[in-house]
């Protein structure tokens, strides 16, 4: 069975555009889709059929029209969003998502991970069962979001302990998987370390492991597509810029083609035209170093 991975990243989640357009080139079809976090929004759209354009869309229009709709109802918003100040606008552009993609036929099959809270098990949605409120509780990062509650038990994001959720597509039987990760490169080192001592903690505590032993990853074909330095700081990764959207998913787009050329069983199909910039030329720092502030 071959998976797609989707890490957690919010608005560095815009990377993920790219790789998958860099697949579709490709002809590489994952039979299963594994998101945390903004990977499960990410992913959800493609197992109902977007393509990498449908998805530059998502991203790029669905928000500028969420804003509109907040400008026309007497609020004021910002052209670069912040998350934290901005949550509800959020919600509404994956309502959004949600709302245009749930009524496709599913093409893949849909694996969505998030955290219950307080006891920090991690927990996966499949197919489906996949409603919207799974999208918003996947996306729910601690002091960023607020928890969100489903049939009485609270959820927090997906990717609080396990950004990138190899161990759930190994668990649904996956042999070749391919996983984007665009938090390798930590936006913030505090951030990383807290992670690590929260992860551990939570493993000892609970007695399992969120990552797949490396015996476990022994047995299948891995191939990672992640940018070699971070792709920007923690306020651009919980902010959304219509500026730096086409910058992201062209990083994306060039590291699949980079990394998993000659890796995969690479089958290029005619190029499709794509509302993406050939070359972008990324400021001093980064595609997100003016600070850029998304949902």
């Amino acid at each position: 069975m071959k998976a797609l991975v989707l890490s957690a990243g919010g608005s560095f989640g815009a990377y993920q555009i790219g790789a998958w357009r860099a697949l579709e080139e490709s002809g590489w079809r994952p039979d299963l889709i594994v998101g945390a976090s903004i990977g499960a929004v990410n992913g959800f759209a493609i197992s109902r059929g977007a393509s990498a354009s449908d998805l530059l869309r998502l991203w790029r229009d669905e928000p500028l029209a969420v804003q509109q709709r907040a400008r026309a109802e007497g609020r004021r918003t910002p052209s670069r969003v912040s998350l934290a100040r901005h949550t509800d606008l959020f919600r509404s552009w994956i309502e959004q998502v949600f709302e245009r993609w749930t009524g496709s036929p599913r093409s893949h099959d849909l694996l969505v991970t998030m955290t219950a809270w307080p006891s920090c098990a991690l927990r996966e949605v499949r197919d489906q069962e996949v409603e919207c409120a799974h999208l918003i509780a996947s996306c729910a990062v601690p002091t960023v979001m607020p928890p969100a509650r489903i049939n009485g038990q609270v959820y927090i994001d997906g990717g609080t302990f396990c950004p990138l959720p190899l161990r759930a597509a190994l668990r649904a039987g996956a042999t070749e998987i391919v996983a984007v990760d665009v938090l390798a490169a930590s936006p913030c080192k505090t951030i990383r370390w807290a992670r690590v001592v929260g992860t551990s903690l939570r493993n000892f505590l609970r007695r399992e492991a969120t990552e797949p032993s490396p015996e476990d990853l022994a047995r299948v074909q891995l191939q990672r597509v992640q940018p070699g330095k971070r792709l920007g700081n923690l306020d651009a990764c919980f902010a959304w810029d219509p500026n730096q959207i086409d910058a992201l998913s062209e990083a994306g787009y060039r590291a699949a083609k980079a990394q998993l050329v000659g890796s995969l069983q690479w089958r290029p199909r005619a190029a499709r035209a794509y509302p993406l910039p050939a070359q972008r030329a990324f400021p001093a720092g980064g595609p997100t170093a003016n600070r850029a502030r998304l949902p």
